[in-house]
């Protein structure tokens, strides 16, 4: 029997924005023409042995699993997007969460990110992240990124991880979920 398991990809925003979070929203909105109301990307699942809907984020605290409930004392949900999964990627998937939890939180790659978006809107091109470092830390597009790619869903093309922000993760979702190709 293959059962079907869903992964929620969430998009939200701190009720009390840090001004590194405002940064984050103002870059987005600037680089990528599209204005957006979140500036945090997390993964949502049902940990039925205890009844509890489970966060599995990364933020100026590492990546970490929290309930549901207390991410939202601090954070507004903006949108979700249901991702079915079967039962042995969505094991993949969480094997990855557990594997990568206490990963401390990658200040320099979202300078990265940053940087490239200056280098593609001046040079029309896209640039690796200069400051991306593989696995040692996290932002919370790159550890969205980096569990889907464990689940057996390739999304990235030839740009890896590392180089993509929250609206970015979310156009390629998009685009999984609805087979369509997305630039």
């Amino acid at each position: 029997m293959n059962t079907i398991r869903q992964i929620i990809i969430g998009f939200s925003t701190p009720l009390n924005p840090s001004i590194f979070s405002r940064l984050i929203r103002f870059g987005e909105n600037l680089f990528m023409n599209k204005h957006v109301g979140y500036s945090h990307v997390y993964l949502q699942f049902n940990w039925e042995g205890i009844n509890r809907s489970i966060i599995f984020q990364t933020n100026k605290h590492g990546a970490h699993f929290i309930e549901h409930s207390r991410f939202l004392t601090h954070n507004k949900i903006v949108r979700e997007y249901a991702l079915p999964l079967d039962l042995e990627a969505f094991q993949a998937a969480m094997t990855e969460c557990v594997d990568t939890a206490a990963t401390a939180y990658g200040v320099l790659e979202i300078v990265g990110i940053g940087l490239t978006r200056i280098y593609n809107k001046w040079f029309n091109k896209r640039a690796k992240n200069p400051l991306g470092d593989g696995n040692t830390t996290y932002v919370c597009s790159a550890l969205t990124a980096k569990v889907l790619e464990a689940a057996g869903l390739s999304v990235f093309g030839e740009y890896d991880w590392e180089y993509y922000g929250p609206v970015q993760v979310e156009q390629l979702l998009i685009a999984l979920l609805s087979k369509t190709p997305v630039d």
